[in-house]
This record gives C-alpha cells, sequence and structure tokens, in this order.
C-alpha cells in the first residue's frame, strides 16, 4: 500500500526555525561598549604641585568604565572653592 498524501510534512522533517526578528527596545539599545583596565598613571610634579596627565582617549575609556556620563568633573587649581549654604 502506498502512503496517503494527508496534507501533513512527514515527521522526519520539522518545520525550520525562523530567525527571531529583534524588538523595538533591542534596536533603541546601544551596544556596551569595551570595558578595558586603565593603567595607574605616574604623578608628575609642576612648581611643586603634583599633576597627572591623560590622553583624551583615556579620558572616554575612562567614562565609559565609571558610567560618567552624565557626570560633572571639576578643576581646581588654586585649592578648594567656599561653598555656601
Amino acid at each position: 500500500m502506498a502512503a496517503m498524501a494527508t496534507g501533513q510534512p512527514p515527521p522526519d522533517r520539522g518545520i525550520p526555525v525562523a530567525q527571531p526578528s529583534p524588538t523595538y527596545a533591542a534596536s533603541l539599545c546601544q551596544p556596551k561598549a569595551q570595558h578595558k583596565t586603565l593603567p595607574l598613571k605616574p604623578i608628575s610634579y609642576l612648581h611643586g604641585e603634583p599633576q597627572v596627565i591623560w590622553e583624551q582617549e583615556e579620558v572616554n575609556q575612562m567614562i565609559i568604565n565609571e558610567n560618567l556620563e552624565y557626570a560633572v568633573i571639576e578643576k581646581f587649581s588654586y585649592g578648594w572653592p567656599e561653598i555656601q549654604d
């Protein structure tokens, strides 16, 4: 006897699984940047005052590593400013 066609695929074959399309939320998320460790910088002195010199690329990497995208970093060349309440 011959097998009858029933409109179903044979049992040894499965339905190919389609790749899931990215969701709207996934398309909005930016890929995370690589976390790179930065070596300690040597302290140099200029007119007796310590200073650390950073390259722009190192500063950008620190922002990524520490999640400082919206942080305010200030320079106090002549001591701490007096903050009044």
